[in-house]
């Protein structure tokens, strides 16, 4: 698969890439895996997206793609579809990558493992979001993690309580052999959060408990939906970790 990845702006049709001149493209940490790797989130006003990739010193390169087709895809009761979809790039290149998607709302697409992932979360904005103190979220994790050298896949479930009165939010992930805890994220006014500093405890191998920074997003119509990303350690510390979150409110 290429090294390259692309912010998508929707599911299944033609999609602009969100590292354009019209995107606000900010850094959010580098090197977990790579030199030159590192963790993005791009802004365009109408739509949210993070992006773990493997070439973060030039985002205004990433060029333009449309999805061409599903080669597989189910959808659970809940609206989740899993699959594998088709890409092509603005040279012509095709590929196929992994996705987890609601519709043309918010979606997790990309290439998974921690040898050199490149994963993209995210979806439209928010059109707005509640005004209540508690608002519930649950959906699937995907956790991955490096410990006594061994590469760990798991998929899990995360659960996520948000106050849009105070701006905060709670989240917990499981999986079979790590778990992840953060309070007091902060939410944005644009429904993006930032949750610096969350722990995720490995319970396989050796174990250990890392410090991971999640970030995300809310979508579609009332805030609906939510979409999250991050990253913590490095390949050759042998602790090199990533989440990446999508679900729906309860």
């Amino acid at each position: 698969m290429s090294n390259r990845i692309l912010f998508f702006l929707g599911a299944f049709g033609a999609l602009s890439g969100c590292f354009g001149s019209s995107a606000d493209v900010e850094v959010l940490s580098s090197a977990p895996f790579g030199a030159s790797a590192g963790v993005a989130r791009a802004v365009t006003g109408d739509a949210n997206f993070i992006a773990i990739i493997p070439d973060i010193e030039s985002p205004s390169d990433y060029a333009h793609l449309s999805i061409v087709r599903s080669i597989s895809a189910t959808t659970d009761e809940n609206g989740l579809s899993t699959g594998v979809i088709e890409v092509e790039y603005a040279n012509g290149e095709r590929e196929q990558v992994s996705a987890y998607f609601y519709s043309d709302v918010a979606g997790i697409y990309g290439r998974f493992g921690t040898d050199n992932p490149a994963i993209v979360v995210g979806g439209s904005a928010p059109e707005g979001l509640p005004l209540g103190a508690s608002y519930s979220y649950d959906g699937l994790a995907v956790v991955e993690f490096l410990i006594d050298g061994d590469d760990y896949s798991e998929t899990g479930t995360f659960a996520l309580e948000a106050d849009f009165i105070d701006r905060t939010a709670n989240m917990s992930v499981t999986s079979d052999n790590a778990s992840y805890s953060h309070t007091n994220m902060q939410i944005e006014t644009s429904g993006l959060f930032d949750g610096q500093g969350g722990t995720l405890v490995v319970t396989a191998g050796s174990g250990d408990t890392r410090s991971l920074d999640l970030y995300g997003s809310f979508h579609g119509e009332n805030a609906d939906y939510v979409t999250g990303a991050g990253v913590s350690g490095t390949r050759a510390g042998d602790d090199f970790s990533y989440i990446a979150i999508i679900g729906d409110r309860n």
